[in-house]
């Protein structure tokens, strides 16, 4: 990927920030699509889809919720009465109202206590997880903490996007704010991108925290880890699957590092070119894959539903933005968090393997969850 150096980031993103904050009490969304360099603001909640430019799709992680009444349908786009949209440094859509100031966005530092003592509980859901691996009836089950965390006073939701924004710049970094709740997170994972015919996804598993001290060895070593690799070759072959009975032809790239801030991840490329089905099809046939959810995909779902105390919601669920011509892209809503007035629950998971230590995953996932910390 690369960036146009000759605008100023961060004078967009304190802009467009500060019409997010403008319109406190609106249902809103903010998207950051660092591949594109663009970015979507939308302001208002419209019920007239079809003059929008763009439709947001924020997705529970279960389809069918625990909740019977939920529907097991993929949810309807989201349309807004307002749209500014900005790439490589230009506007390219902007309807904001006139009524709109545009004032100096603050960043807040917030004092903050967490529940995060929480291995007890974590030792339960690893063995309880790790008994069906050994078992054989499951490769891999991608397991989840919800930690929560108060703040001293009212979270600051501008303030925290704006840290996701410069802490994490290779990451998508998205929002959604509706009735006095913000879900929101910096994901490095893309489950499905459409541009006309090209279909591409990311296999992205396989995780090593990171230090500068030595960096360099440390993602040779990930490169190098039996447990990772065969973890990330998991994923890799579900998705190639997927793309395969529905293409001709798929080409998996090399697998290579991905360098986060605080970690290191393996990933691959894997693209194919279709022109039969919409964007939301490949969503619903993708999602979860075995990064998020596990291998076999049923089984290991109805582990995470049986085995997990909390709801997920939309922690690794699919996040995204179409197009009026149905192009578009759709992260996995990973390295997030659901801020509720001076609350945050922030989640964070892994994947359990059969070489998986429990006090491994556990530092694992601690060391996810600073995205989220580290932007308070």
């Amino acid at each position: 990927m690369t960036r146009n150096c000759q605008y100023n980031h961060n004078n967009i993103q304190k802009s467009l920030l500060n019409c997010w904050v403008f319109f406190e009490k609106e249902e809103k969304y903010f998207f950051y699509n660092p591949y594109s360099d663009t970015y979507y603001l939308g302001i208002k909640k419209s019920q007239n889809t079809s003059a929008c430019p763009y439709l947001l799709y924020p997705m529970p992680f279960f389809f069918e919720q625990k909740n019977p009444s939920d529907s097991g349908n993929l949810p309807v786009g989201i349309a807004f009465e307002y749209y500014w949209v900005v790439k490589n440094g230009e506007t390219i859509y902007k309807n904001i109202p006139s009524t709109f100031e545009d004032k100096c966005i603050e960043k807040v530092n917030h004092a903050y206590t967490s529940n995060s003592n929480d291995y007890e509980e974590w030792k339960k859901l690893f063995f309880s997880i790790f008994e069906q691996i050994q078992s054989k009836e499951v490769k891999k089950v991608v397991a989840s903490r919800k930690v929560e965390v108060v703040c001293g006073s009212t979270i600051s939701v501008g303030s925290v996007i704006l840290n996701l924004l410069e802490k994490n710049k290779e990451s998508c970094v998205f929002a959604y704010h509706k009735s006095g709740e913000t879900f929101l997170g910096a994901s490095p994972e893309v489950l499905v991108e459409k541009q006309g015919a090209h279909i591409r996804s990311y296999a992205l598993a396989g995780t090593i925290t990171k230090t500068e001290e030595n960096k360099k060895e440390q993602g040779m070593k990930l490169l190098q880890d039996e447990k990772n690799n065969n973890e990330h070759r998991i994923v890799a072959e579900s998705i190639a699957s997927i793309m395969g009975r529905q293409a001709n032809s798929v080409n998996v790239g090399e697998t290579r590092l991905m360098e986060l801030r605080n970690l290191f991840h393996l990933k691959t490329s894997i693209s194919t070119h279709d022109d039969t089905l919409a964007l939301l099809d490949w969503v619903k046939l993708l999602h979860p894959t075995p990064a998020m959810g596990g291998e076999p995909r049923e089984r290991a779902l109805q582990i995470i539903q049986e085995c997990e105390k909390h709801e997920r919601g939309m922690y690794a669920a699919p996040f995204g933005i179409v197009d009026t011509k149905g192009d578009g892209i759709f992260v996995v809503g990973i390295r997030s968090a659901l801020i509720i007035g001076n609350t945050i629950y922030a989640y964070a998971g892994c994947g359990i393997v059969a070489q998986s230590d429990c006090d491994e995953e556990y530092k694992e996932t601690n060391s996810k969850l600073q995205t989220i910390l580290e932007c308070l």
